[in-house]
Order: structure tokens, then sequence, then C-alpha cells
């Protein structure tokens, strides 16, 4: 059974930490699919839908969480560049991150991509999930400019990773980059 519109917000989400108000500086917020159907998974005996829930202490929660949710919920397009022997996936709402699958390429040596960012689809501080990268570095280059890691700039490893569509991936890389743009960006990841 699906109740849709009994549900007020303050019902799903409750105050953390407990006893937090606004006044203390946290704004909660859930970001719920907003197109009933779109990213139902229905099986025989289940019905599972995704959702986005954080925390912010931005001075201007509304527009900031109302940026973050086109990013996710109208992502924008992504592109391979140049002849790579990749596959692109585009983004993956569950994940929240995009796709690229060198499965069928011995040494993956550059992701070469753009995201069609716009106002309309935003990226915010995309993730990428490289299938068959190996566990050798990775580099990142935004708009030509080279990322240094740290704050900005995470990497990390799935030995193996399930997909939802049954797929099973080995070796991947993971990529997350502290980035917000309305306009396309170039992204670049190498060894």
């Amino acid at each position: 059974m699906c109740i849709r519109d009994s549900h007020k917000m303050s019902q799903l989400v409750p105050s953390f930490p407990p006893g937090t108000t606004r006044k203390s500086g946290y704004s909660v917020a859930g970001l719920g699919q907003m197109n009933w159907g779109d990213f139902w998974k229905v099986t025989d005996d289940s019905m599972s839908e995704v959702w986005l829930n954080g925390f912010t202490t931005s001075k201007e929660p509304a527009k900031e969480l109302a940026t973050l949710a086109r990013s996710w919920l109208q992502a924008p397009a992504m592109r391979l560049l140049g002849p790579t022997g990749a596959k692109a996936y585009g983004h993956d709402v569950g994940s929240r991150a995009y796709l690229i699958d060198f499965a069928s390429v011995k040494l993956p040596r550059t992701a070469k991509l753009q995201i069609a960012a716009s106002p309309s689809s935003p990226v915010v501080n995309p993730a990428f999930l490289i299938n068959n990268w190996g566990n050798r570095g990775a580099r990142l280059a935004v708009n030509g400019k080279s990322v240094s890691r740290g704050r900005s700039f995470r990497r990390g490893y799935y030995k193996t990773l399930d997909l939802e569509d049954g797929r099973m991936w080995k070796n991947v890389l993971i990529v997350w980059a502290q980035l917000e743009s309305t306009k396309p960006v170039r992204i670049e990841i190498r060894p």
C-alpha cells in the first residue's frame, strides 16, 4: 500500500540532533521522488523508492536544496569525449553517480567527458563510478585545471559492485569532485 498525500514533512523528518530547531543552525530536508513512478523498483512483493536526505547549515537552505534537487532529479547529461573504448551510462539516481564502463578495454587510460550542466539541470558535487579501472591512482582536471586530492577531489575503490540491473562491475574507481555549475563542464580523469 502506498500513501502519497497524507504525510507532512514534519512527520517524515524529525528534528536532529534531538531537540534542535532551525534557530540552532540546522535545516533538515528529505528530497524524495517527486515524479511518482519513474524511479520505482517494483517486484512481485515489494516497491522501492529513492530518497536523498541530509542536513545543511546554509544561510539559504531553500535555494541550496532546490539546486541540489535539480542536480539529482534532472541530472545533466554526460557524454564521453574522444575514442576511449568506454561506454557511458549517464547518471544513476540510486547511487547519485555517473557510470562509465571500461569493461572492453584492457587498461583504461583516460576518461574525458563533458557534463551538460544548465540552470535547469545543474551539476552539484558529481561522483563517477568507473568500471575496470583497477587500483591505479587517479588524477582529476576540471575545465583543463588540475584539482589536487583532498577537500575538492576524493577517490576510492570497489573491488566488486553489483548494479541494480544485475551487472557486476569489478575494480571500480570512485571519484567525487566538489563542483557546482550551471554551465557545461569538462572533466578528465587519468591515471
